[in-house]
Formats: structure tokens, sequence, C-alpha cells
């Protein structure tokens, strides 16, 4: 579920930048990017008992790693990527590390996490791969692609 509202978050803050960001746009904008983040760190949490990309990965890598091939990404670029955020999430995104509080933009520098719209999009097409081979069927979202947003930019204020 995380990999899919990834995808629509990334599919809306692409309609958000064709529209002048002022007011409601402007606040959701920046909502969206702090919620595609934190989904981001819980699709990767590797902690025990959480039930996110990696423990899938150990209970079926076979599986997971054959839904990545074909979807725009490696598993090496995955956990590249993977590394970078736990750095952001452990020094000012969850938590605020007393080193970093006054730069949390040098965490950020530091972490060098790029190319979010590829890689989400191809986390997300492994993911519908992995559930279409596990349950046979797609995987059941109404994926939202953001249609309205330039017509609501450009009502009547």
């Amino acid at each position: 579920m995380e990999a899919s509202w990834l995808f629509t978050y990334q599919t809306t803050l692409a309609r958000l930048n064709k529209v002048e960001r002022i007011g409601f746009f402007h606040v959701a904008t920046n909502a969206i990017l702090g919620d595609r983040l934190i989904r981001l760190v819980r699709v990767f949490d590797e902690h025990k008992d959480a039930a996110a990309f990696w423990y899938l990965h150990r209970c079926n890598p076979t599986c997971v790693e054959q839904g990545i091939k074909g979807s725009g990404t490696t598993l090496s670029e995955l956990r590249h990527l993977s590394d970078r955020l736990k750095q952001v999430r452990d020094k000012t995104f969850i938590h605020i590390d007393k080193g970093s509080v006054f730069n949390p933009e040098m965490v950020y520098g530091k972490a060098g996490v790029k190319n979010l719209n590829r890689i989400i999009t191809a986390l997300w097409r492994t993911m519908e791969t992995i559930f279409q081979v596990t349950f046979g069927e797609g995987f059941p979202s109404a994926t939202y692609l953001g249609e309205d947003i330039e017509t609501l930019a450009k009502a009547p204020r």
C-alpha cells in the first residue's frame, strides 16, 4: 500500500509542478513532499518487525528480484537509496540530531537523495509485479493521476 501512495504522491507532485504554487498549492506541495519522504522511509524500514520491502526480500528474495527486473531500477540502487534515506531519517527527518539541528540541509546534501521520480515509479512497478505473482491479480488501488489540479488552480479566487 505504501508503494501505491508513493506513486500517487509522485504523480500529484508532477502535476503540482505545472501550476503556480501559492496558497493552498504551496502548502499541499510541501505536505506531499514530507509525506512522500516518510512513506519512502517506511517502505525501506529494516526493523525486524517491519513488514516492509527488505522484509519481503528476506522472505522471498527470488520473487522480489524477479519483480525488480524490467522495473527501471536494480536491487543495488534500492539498497543505496535505502541507506541514504536512513541517514536523513536518523539525523533530521524523524530524529533531530543535536549535531545537525541547525543545518538540516547539510544532512540532505550529504545523503544525495536523487532520482526519486524514477525510483518511486520503479518501486511501484516492482510491488505491482510481486502482488500479481503472489495473488494472481492486479493490486486493488484507485490511482489518482492529478488531472484536476490544473483546473482547480485556474478556478476563480
